[in-house]
């Protein structure tokens, strides 16, 4: 097969692709919230006092429990943890480790200051699980003395 046949073919599947995901809605339940870039920081007080929070602390493991309820099948829900840094120096979130691959998270890209926050998003996609469900996400972070634990439940 030439080149030109194969990239065509590429194109061609990926559209496809596309508007098949986009036909089925697979990104999002509709209640889902969008943070706009241009939207103004929040302070401490007012992250802390939201549902989902993670505090970082030296020597303490911050857990979130979310959960999510009845969920469609073949749907992603999505959800936004604020993570509050109460220490005395920048941290970064490095990565994580899951229980399943149908959770992931979007960690911010740059150090969390002293007594400042970043949004974390956690997705979990439902298509190929039923009943109930239940994950754990294990967020590692540049301080080996701060982590965050993340319990995530759903029934499907």
């Amino acid at each position: 097969m030439s080149r030109r046949r194969v990239i065509v073919l590429v194109a061609v599947v990926a559209s496809i692709v596309v508007l098949f995901v986009l036909a089925l809605g697979l990104f999002g339940n509709g209640d889902n919230t969008i943070i706009s870039p241009n939207e103004p920081l929040k302070s401490v007080a007012e992250v802390e006092s939201e549902q989902h929070v993670a505090k970082l602390q030296r020597g303490v493991v911050s857990e979130v429990l979310l959960e999510l309820g009845d969920v469609e099948s073949s749907t992603t829900t999505v959800k936004e943890i604020c993570v509050v840094n109460k220490t005395d120096a920048p941290i970064v979130l490095l990565d994580y480790q899951a229980t399943c691959r149908c959770v992931w998270l979007d960690l911010p890209k740059q150090a969390i200051a002293p007594e400042e926050s970043a949004v974390v998003k956690f997705f979990f996609d439902s298509r190929g699980e039923y009943g109930s469900i239940g994950n754990y996400i294990s967020v590692m972070t540049s301080d080996n003395e701060c982590e965050i634990a993340i319990w995530m439940s759903a029934e499907v």
